[in-house]
Order: C-alpha cells, then sequence, then structure tokens
C-alpha cells in the first residue's frame, strides 16, 4: 500500500497539450521559494545582520512553515537550527525573514505538516555583500575584445543587456518593465545588464574588493556610450536628447531611464551600496562645458535619481577628462568632478583619478589590457580599488533591501482575454492604499504587458485579448515607494478554454483506513457549487460528497475532502465545480495507488507489445533510464509524460525484436532493474 502525497493527474479532457504540461511539470512540490533567487547578493549592513526576505508558495495547509541559512563559509557564526518562518501559513503563501551577516549561504526552507517534515526546497546560493551600479559613458560601459577578465565565482551579475543598435546607429532601449534578473558568475565574456558590453575593470575590481571585504560582490552597469552631462540631464528632466555624433536622438528617454528602471527594478529588492561614477571625457573634448554647468548638471541627475527612487543612494565620483582627442586633463571638467566627489553633506565620495591611467590613449579611446603591454583595465580596477577606502564601507550608509511583495496564487491556466483576481503580500512598511500594478512577463522572464492596477488587495487583472498561447508569469509591482514582486506560479494562456482553471493544486494523502484530498484554488468569485467525485477506470465518476460552496472573495483558499471508506485498488478523484452562471468545470484527476499497484520504476503491463508501456514513476523529477538487450546492447528509447501524473510512457525508438530485455533505472544513487518481456 502506498501511503504519503500522491499527484494531481489529468483525465480524459480535451486541453492542449500546454496545460498538460503545466500540470506534469509544475505540480510536484509542496513549496516554493519565490524570493530570494540563485545567487542573489543583497547589500549587507557594517553594522548589524541584515535581514533576508524570503517568501514563496505553500500548496499543502502546513501547520507550519520553517527555515534556515547555512553557511557556506565554515567562519560565519550563523545557527543551522530551524527557525521559524509562519505558522499555519494561509492562502497558499507564506513569508518571513533571517538574519544574516556577510557571506554565501544555503537556503533551505521546509513544511511541517501533521508534526512531520513532509517536503524542503533550498536556494544553493544566497549572498550577503555589496552591491554596486555602475553608471557614466563608454568608458565606464566598456567594450568587448580588449582585455577584460573575468572574475571569480565571488561575483555575480546579470548576463542581459537592455539595449540594441539600430541602421542609423543609435543605440535604442525600451523604457518599460525590466525583465525578471538572473545572476550568474561574471565571466569575461558577460553582458551587465541593464547596458554593460563586458565585465570591462569591474570583474577585477570586483575580486579585490571580496578578498578585501570577506563578502560577494554583484554589479549592474546603466552607463551609455556618448552620453555627456546635458544628455544625462535633459533625460532625467523627463525629454529624449540628441546624439551629437549621430545627430538623432536616443528614444525613450535614454539614457536616463535605464539608471533609474535599474534602480527601481533591481536596487529596490536587492539594495545598493552607492553609484559608482565614470564619465566626463565627452564634455571635456567635445563641449568644452564649464565647470559651473558640468557641476550643475551632474547635481541635477544626482538629485533627480534619489527623487524618483525615493532613497538617498551614495555617488563615488571618479576623476575622469583625459580621452583620444584630450591626452591632458581638462581642469573645468575634473574641478567639477572634485567639487562633487568631496560634497559629504550631498552624500558625494571621490573616487579615483583616472586621468592617471594609460595615457596616451589606445586610437579606440578607451582603457585596455594590451597583451604584453600596458593593462588599462587592471590599472583602472586597481585605482577604484583604492578610492573605495575602508572609511568609505564605514561611513557611506548603504541602501537596504526594501522588502518584498509576494505575488498570490493565479488559476493554473486561462483563455486570451479573461478576469480574474490575485492576491498579494507586501513585507514592508508601505502606506495603506499604495498604488500596485499587474504586469505579465512571458516564460523567460521579460516583460508583456501591464494587465492590473490598484491599491489593495486582491486585484483584478484581465489579460490581452489577443494574447498568444504559452507559459506566462505575473508579478505585483508597488509603484511608490517601487518594490518589485515575485513572479507567480505558471499560468498558461490556452484559447481553447471557456474559462480560467482556478485549482492550482490538487493532492491526495492517503492512510491506511481513509484518503484526505487538498486542494488550493485561487480566488473565484462567481463558485456556486464544489463535489468531490471519484473513480476507478478514470471513464465513470461518481458524486461522493459535497464542499463548502461559498465563493472566494479575497484570497485564495485550501480545501480539504476525507473519504472514510477508500477502495481497495486504485481510485481517481477530482473535483466537479459549478458557477453561477450554469457553467460547469471539472478539475484534473489525482490518482490514489493502493493494493496490487506495482511498485516505483515498474513497467507495465509485462509481457508487453513491442511498442509503448507505463513506467511508475512517482514524484521523481530526474532519472536515468536504459533498456539493454540480451547481448547487452542498448536500446534507445523515448521517456514521455501520460496523462496520468506518476506514470510515465516509455516507447523503443526503433524497431525491436521479441524477446527479453531488462530495464534499469537510476534515480538518487539507487538503482531498479527489471526484466521486460516483448512479443
Amino acid at each position: 500500500m502506498k501511503v504519503g502525497p500522491l499527484y494531481i493527474s489529468m483525465s480524459r479532457f480535451t486541453f492542449t497539450f500546454l496545460y498538460i504540461y503545466l500540470l506534469s511539470h509544475s505540480l510536484l512540490a509542496q513549496l516554493a521559494i519565490t524570493f530570494p533567487t540563485e545567487r542573489m547578493v543583497l547589500q549587507r549592513d557594517p553594522q548589524k545582520p541584515v535581514q533576508i526576505p524570503v517568501s514563496g508558495f505553500a500548496f499543502l495547509p502546513f501547520d507550519r512553515v520553517e527555515a534556515r541559512l547555512v553557511a557556506l563559509d565554515g567562519s560565519l557564526p550563523v545557527s543551522e537550527e530551524w527557525s521559524l518562518l509562519e505558522a499555519r501559513p494561509q492562502h497558499g503563501s507564506f513569508s518571513g525573514s533571517l538574519a544574516a551577516q556577510g557571506g554565501w549561504y544555503r537556503l533551505e526552507v521546509r513544511g511541517i505538516f501533521q508534526e512531520k517534515p513532509v517536503d524542503t526546497v533550498r536556494v544553493n546560493r544566497v549572498g550577503v555583500g555589496e552591491v554596486f551600479l555602475i553608471s557614466g559613458n563608454s568608458n565606464a560601459m566598456g567594450l568587448p575584445n580588449l582585455g577584460a577578465k573575468g572574475a571569480s565565482d565571488q561575483v555575480v551579475s546579470f548576463n542581459a543587456l537592455n539595449k540594441s543598435l539600430n541602421k542609423e546607429f543609435i543605440t535604442v532601449a525600451p523604457n518599460e518593465p525590466f525583465p525578471k534578473p538572473v545572476f550568474t558568475p561574471l565571466s569575461a565574456t558577460n553582458n551587465v545588464f541593464p547596458a554593460g558590453e563586458t565585465p570591462w575593470y569591474w570583474g577585477e575590481l570586483g575580486d579585490m574588493l571580496s578578498k578585501r571585504l570577506g563578502v560577494p560582490i554583484l554589479f549592474l552597469n546603466a552607463s551609455w556610450a556618448a552620453a555627456n552631462s546635458e544628455n544625462w540631464r535633459e533625460t532625467a528632466e523627463g525629454r529624449d536628447t540628441r546624439n551629437i555624433y549621430v545627430g538623432k536622438n536616443w528614444p525613450n528617454r535614454q539614457p536616463y531611464s535605464n539608471l533609474i528602471n535599474t534602480l527601481r527594478y533591481i536596487n529596490s529588492s536587492v539594495g545598493v551600496r552607492s553609484i559608482l561614477w565614470s564619465h566626463g571625457e565627452n564634455d571635456a573634448a567635445h563641449l568644452k562645458i564649464s565647470q559651473a554647468r558640468y557641476y550643475d548638471n551632474m547635481r541635477f541627475l544626482i538629485q533627480r535619481s534619489r527623487q524618483d527612487f525615493g532613497q538617498n543612494v551614495p555617488w563615488v565620483i571618479a576623476l575622469a577628462s583625459v580621452s583620444i582627442n584630450l591626452p591632458s586633463p581638462y581642469l573645468p571638467v575634473v574641478n567639477a568632478q572634485k567639487q562633487l566627489g568631496n560634497d559629504r553633506g550631498f552624500n558625494l565620495w571621490p573616487g579615483p583619478d583616472t586621468d592617471l591611467i594609460q595615457v596616451p590613449r589606445p586610437e579606440h579611446g578607451h582603457f585596455e589590457n594590451v597583451n604584453r603591454g600596458t593593462q588599462g583595465l587592471t590599472e583602472a580596477a586597481q585605482a577604484w580599488n583604492n578610492s573605495l577606502t575602508d572609511e568609505f564601507f564605514q561611513k557611506s550608509v548603504p541602501v537596504l533591501p526594501r522588502g518584498f511583495v509576494h505575488t498570490g496564487v493565479v488559476p493554473a491556466a486561462a483563455p486570451p482575454g479573461s478576469r480574474f483576481q490575485i492576491s498579494y503580500r507586501v513585507g514592508s512598511n508601505l502606506s495603506a492604499g499604495s498604488q500596485v500594478q499587474a504586469e505579465l512577463l512571458n516564460e523567460t522572464g521579460a516583460y508583456v504587458a501591464t494587465v492590473g492596477a490598484g491599491s489593495g488587495s486582491p486585484l483584478m487583472v484581465t489579460l490581452p485579448g489577443n494574447l498568444a498561447a504559452g507559459q506566462y508569469h505575473i508579478r505585483v509591482v508597488v509603484q511608490q515607494p517601487r518594490l518589485v514582486g515575485s513572479l507567480s506560479e505558471p499560468l498558461v494562456v490556452n484559447p481553447e478554454l471557456k474559462s480560467p482553471q482556478f485549482i492550482r493544486k490538487f493532492i491526495a494523502y492517503p492512510t491506511e483506513y481513509e484518503v484526505t484530498l487538498y486542494w488550493l484554488m485561487a480566488i473565484d468569485t462567481e463558485r456556486r457549487s464544489m463535489t468531490v467525485q471519484k473513480s476507478l477506470d478514470r471513464e465513470n465518476y461518481e458524486d461522493v460528497g459535497p464542499v463548502n460552496p461559498g465563493p472566494d472573495t479575497r484570497n485564495p483558499q485550501f480545501y480539504s475532502y476525507v473519504d472514510p471508506n477508500p477502495d481497495e485498488g486504485t481510485a481517481f478523484y477530482r473535483i466537479r465545480t459549478e458557477h453561477w452562471n450554469g457553467s460547469v468545470h471539472f478539475s484534473p484527476s489525482v490518482a490514489v495507488f493502493r493494493g496490487d499497484a506495482p511498485p516505483p520504476f515498474t513497467v507495465f503491463p509485462n509481457p508487453a507489445e513491442r511498442g509503448p508501456v507505463f513506467l511508475r514513476t512517482d514524484n521523481a523529477e530526474q532519472f536515468e533510464l536504459q533498456l539493454v538487450d540480451q547481448q547487452g546492447r542498448v536500446v534507445p528509447t523515448h521517456v514521455r509524460p501520460s496523462e496520468v501524473i506518476g506514470l510515465s510512457i516509455m516507447e523503443p525508438a526503433t524497431f525491436i525484436n521479441p524477446g527479453l530485455y531488462t530495464l534499469v533505472v537510476v534515480h538518487e544513487a539507487k538503482r531498479y532493474s527489471q526484466p521486460i518481456l516483448f512479443h
């Protein structure tokens, strides 16, 4: 007899493969962590431990959800005892926080159900360290193929770009919500989101700082090639600005949009130590700008970015005026930069003097690590390392993570143009009535559309009527101050559906004497009734009990039903839902294996025809499989999901002769083998 959780499966509905894929692929675990994400680095507070927000989904009505941080550096004084995140988490979500000092950790979250741990999920690497946003011009942005070096795994970035070069040689970047960031080690060929085209010298600086401070480093880069201080000011004022070298405007308020959107969409969640500003060569060589004008432009830019972000972010100002066109320092720009860098009352700090590095500059006008020559990038990294003094890290006040927004439960699937409500949870002190919007992202995490707006939970969402079939996510974003939510579980958009499929998760817990069903539903305001149905053949279902028929009005809900008279063999359960408009929906089915059910990784029927056979895999997501003939040769095979979760279909990829074969399955270091007779 099987005792323990069994998972949701498809009955013989006429849904498309996308819906079947969702149910077979994403509904195995009972916990999911939405924040923090893998290799995310949160800004530390050197004076005290920082609180790491933790949020996610709970697909069972757990007694409690616990978490712990396991230090990956043995020198960190962190207890590995489990701490309570949330007792009896409601509505399919959990949240809380854990205190941590600088370093790398493994985050573990477990659910306790009926006083036993039944599921544990992990984020293998979460950092607390130093976060920097780089900005300026091309000598801060970086160019490929000039000797930039990759960093160690202590330095991370988001390897993507939010810009492209059009046919008119104008850099174009959208001014729209950013994609979900994915953090990876900063290799020599990586981009640094949103605009860095190479690690440049920042990767080397990251390694220097990591060794000095003993913490991980995260870099973002919102620099913009060819932009002078007038360009930065004009776009901060809300206008498009002219690229003087091409004679056309950059669209979408760039370069300022990339800078402020990075702060709003990434630094609001992870925090930031400072903006590292390296800029001035364009103003010196081509504008011949005055000291007062450069100072005023920069002061306006800094002040506006702080107003728009809602935080007093420190800036570090490098001295930069030398270029291929101007081999000597241009004093009006340099003096303005000195004036800015020494203004502690405005929360500014002095950076390195880059005018002393690699003069004269190479023909391309940028630093370069020349093969067997001057190591300009390395020298720039060393100069920045020297300027970011111990005093700077002790006395500058970083912006710490604001908290989290947890986007709640969404329907499993919905047609284009449908409307439904989603709830959300905010883990920070926001004023009542804070404006929020719901953003739709595609499967890769890129922004698609804004699909809802309001000032409280739940939030009404309306999918675009022309939305293509596929897998999407929703995130809730607080507007002021900006706080970006986690991604929802996948939402499958299926044009063949008539209305949303509100059941998110359906689980059966059998014991020796009864079967308990649990299901989590997204907010369903039009529901009239729910009925549990059972079948022994997945064809003919009978009603076995009604469930609370009341509609959900504000939050997702857990429901349960106990079958006190389970069948001795395998049975299938589903939920019949009726809405006030008369429409009837049937949930996917959940199978309960009892009695003579085959053990895990057993093939049946056996003996079998020379075609598809079933393989019982239960909740195994990854396993290795080989079919071997009597001569020891491996027969190519295909394995694909079946209509029933826990059962896969195995099929020889080529014609095979009748005879005896051996199936070998390896799962979690265990080896299973059995003979199969094909006839």
